[in-house]
């Protein structure tokens, strides 16, 4: 036999239930219609010359969340700027190998290869990319754009602005690099 006690525990935990479901909902209806948690809105109340009342939200900036959000900002910013220099000295050291390579072939095994240098006026590479160190050799073809800043390591290269790219991609280009020089792998 329940008691009244019980009775009313349980009327009462019903009805708790019940209001934190709703309670629940309003918060989910106010953080979609206001992009922020009830403890950052102040309800302001202001009196009209007329008597009445007019309600207005006002969000509270969250200072500490937009401080630690600023600080991340920055770090990502420096791990950008990291990543660019790191990036770009990849790029360098690649340009001065291909670029020794080049001269080198030149210098040596000219009849086996051709070696020049290009313009491409592909709009996808930004102006300052635009020049293009090719290898020949046969019908195999390897091409290497150079940042404007380094293009005094093909100094002694002809120039060929007749070329025609094939259309490899990058890995194909290094499978035919390692054709002409160590054999028949692939990459």
């Amino acid at each position: 036999m329940i008691t009244l006690t019980e009775e009313i525990s349980k009327y009462v935990m019903e009805k708790y239930r019940k209001v934190m479901a709703q309670r629940e909902e309003i918060l989910t209806a106010f953080i979609a219609k206001f992009g922020t948690e009830p403890q950052n809105v102040v309800q302001i109340e202001r009196k009209n010359h007329d008597g009445s009342t007019t309600w207005s939200l006002k969000i509270e900036e969250n200072k500490e969340a937009i401080k630690a959000l600023e600080v991340e900002r920055e770090k990502l910013e420096d791990t950008i700027e990291t990543l660019i220099i790191v990036k770009d000295n990849a790029y360098s050291e690649r340009n001065k190998c291909i670029a020794a390579l080049a001269n080198f072939i030149r210098d040596i095994a000219q009849p086996q290869f051709r070696v020049y240098t290009t313009h491409d006026n592909n709009e996808n590479w930004e102006n300052d990319w635009r020049t293009v160190l090719v290898i020949e050799r046969g019908d195999l073809q390897m091409t290497w754009h150079f940042h404007d800043s380094e293009r005094h390591l093909l100094e002694r290269l002809p120039v060929n602005l007749l070329h025609k790219f094939d259309g490899h991609d990058t890995k194909e280009k290094y499978n035919r690099l390692i054709k002409c020089f160590i054999g028949g792998v692939d990459i």
